[in-house]
């Protein structure tokens, strides 16, 4: 390991070329190791990186008060580096084996009501061509449950309104069909024409669905602007992030009795693991449910 930074070039273009990591992936694992080879420059290592070296490492961040979670990302991104460096037979031994992770305290996603997302959309309904494009962005992200990145890269071609379906591009490139609501496709549709009016001045028309009146595509911070903005009148700090809208979507489903196995396929997600989070949301709103409104709960 006395090249690291030549390894590191190596080991993102391997992770966006052969495993079809995104953008943001890439980013975050090259400042994950960056900030592990300035720990190993700091400290003056240079020879060959043991187990000792990344349970220092390890420590450090802890002495930097980086929560668990964090710490946990940071080590993940060095297993799978020093895998890959033992997969390519340039190392011998890797040093993150047998390193156990750091024990997590459970946090449940945060959700809005239901009351709460029709609130935000009526306050955009009826007002001008740029609140329905908003309103529609607010409903693709809570009717089918999109991340950011899934919905600014949604294009034309993948939206089939005849089958009331969306084919969506997911983590590490996998594709899903999430289906549209009624409600949805109608409101599409609408957008389609007022879509058209927009890119009428500019030579070329965009590929993606969403976009804004110079006809060029959003961006992701552009997306977070509009979401933040529908729902800070309604909902309190902290539950205004689009992402929000992804949990709330997967609650309300699981809420209404939708099979877990399914909303993990709509979700994206690669483990059930990650979708069973919200049914603790869920069996804790149907404990509270009962402690309220039922009078043996209330009996000493």
């Amino acid at each position: 390991m006395h090249h690291f930074d030549r390894e590191l070039v190596e080991y993102l273009k391997y992770i966006a070329q052969q495993k079809r990591a995104s953008d943001l992936t890439v980013e975050a694992y090259s400042t994950d190791l960056q900030l592990f080879n300035k720990f190993l420059r700091d400290n003056q290592i240079i020879g060959g990186i043991t187990r000792v070296h990344v349970r220092k490492y390890i420590h450090h961040l802890s002495f930097l008060r980086q929560s668990p979670k964090t710490i946990n990302r940071k080590l993940s991104t060095l297993r799978s580096f020093f895998r890959y460096l033992r997969e390519q037979q340039k190392i011998e031994n890797n040093p993150t084996a047998n390193i156990n992770s750091q024990k997590e305290p459970v946090v449940l996603p945060k959700f809005l009501q239901q009351n709460q997302v029709l609130s935000a959309l009526s306050q955009l309904d009826g007002k001008d061509d740029v609140n329905l494009r908003n309103s529609l962005i607010i409903l693709y992200l809570y009717g089918c449950g999109l991340r950011v990145s899934e919905l600014v890269n949604l294009q034309i071609n993948n939206v089939d309104l005849y089958r009331c379906q969306i084919k969506v591009l997911g983590k590490r490139q996998k594709e899903r069909i999430i289906p549209l609501p009624k409600a949805l496709v109608k409101k599409t549709n609408d957008w389609f024409v007022l879509r058209q009016a927009w890119v009428q001045n500019r030579t070329g028309d965009s590929k993606f669905l969403f976009i804004d009146k110079k006809g060029k595509e959003l961006t992701r911070s552009g997306v977070y602007s509009i979401v933040s903005k529908a729902l800070g009148s309604v909902a309190e700090k902290g539950k205004t992030n689009p992402h929000i809208l992804r949990h709330s979507y997967a609650t309300h489903l699981l809420d209404s009795g939708a099979d877990l196995v399914a909303v993990k396929e709509l979700l994206g997600h690669l483990s059930l693991n990650t979708t069973q989070i919200y049914t603790h949301i869920s069996s804790q709103r149907l404990k509270k449910t009962y402690q309220q409104a039922h009078p043996r709960a209330r009996l000493k």
